[in-house]
């Protein structure tokens, strides 16, 4: 499929409704956290919308649990 009939596509889709397009400010891009270096704040807040936690409280979790 041609670049410009995806595109169309898209446009339609948003047009029907069944996508709602959103600003998003790069300040709060999560995908930031695989592409560029980031302040610490910045890196945990990314990591946390995403889900991700420390390997150590998975550890820390899993230990716990076989106790």
């Amino acid at each position: 499929m041609h670049i410009q009939s995806k595109f169309h596509l898209v446009c339609l889709i948003v047009e029907q409704g069944r996508l709602l397009a959103t600003y998003c400010s790069n300040h709060e891009m999560a995908a930031d956290i695989v592409t560029k270096s980031l302040a610490r704040i910045n890196f945990e807040k990314f990591r946390s919308s995403l889900g991700v936690i420390k390997r150590e409280s998975v550890v820390q979790q899993s230990a716990e649990h076989q106790e």
